[in-house]
């Protein structure tokens, strides 16, 4: 896969805390949409992240809900620790890692 080169933090609330999980490896690429409503136009930027299925972190799988910032993060202790990073929230997770596919990774989509 092209442009593995960067390195993401999964965020996950648990109820009692965030938890980070790095994965370092990944590709993340950007792109603004734009929808025609009835008062205009409507932009909101668009996010894939995949990982390899060598980098994904053993047990571990992105799920709906989670946080995902662009680099490695140190403590987060709430939402507004996020913000000094480029971040999204997960609305989809998609498992390609069968074994007829040639390049075995998961993709991570959210705005």
């Amino acid at each position: 896969m092209l442009e593995c080169n960067k390195t993401v933090t999964v965020v996950r609330y648990t109820g009692e805390g965030y938890v980070c999980t790095p994965i370092h490896g990944v590709s993340w690429f950007e792109k603004l949409k734009v929808a025609v409503q009835e008062k205009g136009l409507a932009a909101v930027n668009t996010f894939t992240v995949r990982i390899p299925d060598a980098a994904l972190p053993e047990g571990f799988m992105p799920r709906v809900g989670d946080v995902v910032l662009r680099g490695a993060a140190g403590e987060i202790t709430g939402p507004a620790d996020m913000g000094a990073y480029r971040h999204f929230t997960v609305k989809g997770v998609g498992d390609n890692r069968r074994e007829s596919s040639r390049l075995k990774h998961v993709a991570v989509t959210g705005a």
